[in-house]
């Protein structure tokens, strides 16, 4: 049930970026409100909103495409080295150099698995990532995250489990 869940995040995510790439440029100007004064509006502070939000954006994509591929490679056994460098270039080529996004996953999948029945094939998972180039420095403050999760997701459901939830607590 879980991976049914985990690959609907992930196929909506594809479908989201795919949508995202197929609009006109974000480069124009916000269409006015109705009943509002475009100049009433400071133009810098819509520009930088709507930049900063678009930003985000992809790298959320990011996390998820990364977050599928390192569940979809960790296991319950030890891995073989071929497997590891089919999972470690598949993060690294995915996260394009971007070790805070690998450090990211590491640390959600860490902190929300922790003390489950899916911590060690988290764990792998996490493993991964850090072969991959996660920034090492970051990924405490992520298992701190991830726990946050866990414990919100345990609170909204009341029984201590997740099945409504994607595996960041994210509710799917």
């Amino acid at each position: 049930m879980f991976d049914y869940y985990l690959m609907t995040s992930v196929s909506i995510g594809l479908q989201y970026e795919e949508a995202i790439r197929a609009e006109p440029s974000h480069s124009r100007e916000p269409e006015p409100v109705a009943g509002r004064d475009r100049r009433a509006a400071e133009p810098d502070e819509l520009t930088v909103a709507s930049r900063d939000r678009r930003a985000a954006e992809p790298d959320e994509l990011t996390v998820a495409r990364l977050t599928g591929a390192a569940w979809r490679h960790a296991s319950g056994r030890e891995p073989t080295d071929a497997e590891t460098a089919a999972a470690v270039t598949e993060l690294t080529q995915m996260a394009g150099g971007r070790g805070d996004l690998l450090a990211e996953v590491a640390g959600l999948l860490m902190g929300f698995y922790r003390h489950t029945a899916e911590q060690a094939r988290a764990e792998a998972a996490a493993r991964h990532c850090i072969a991959a180039g996660a920034d090492l420095d970051l990924i405490p403050r992520w298992i701190e995250e991830g726990r946050r999760r866990a414990a919100v997701a345990q609170r909204t459901s009341g029984t201590g489990s997740t099945g409504c939830e994607d595996h960041l607590g994210a509710s799917v």
